[in-house]
């Protein structure tokens, strides 16, 4: 539902897209939260998560910066 990133969201300034409710967004945040492991959730001592880039954003950033 909330993962359809490549959906039209506004066409000539007017929003187009039906936003998801308070509940909605509620249920998927508590959805996303089950995937995160408690090792990196809790407050004393949490474990470090570490993000990097994809291959494709990581071409993307090189080039960027090559121009």
């Amino acid at each position: 539902m909330l993962k359809n990133y490549k959906k039209k969201y506004l066409k000539i300034g007017k929003l187009v897209y039906k936003l998801p409710t308070l509940e909605e967004i509620a249920k998927h945040e508590k959805e996303e939260l089950k995937t995160i492991w408690e090792e990196v959730k809790r407050l004393n001592n949490p474990q470090k998560y570490y993000v990097d880039l994809s291959k494709k954003l990581y071409e993307l950033k090189t080039s960027m910066l090559k121009s």
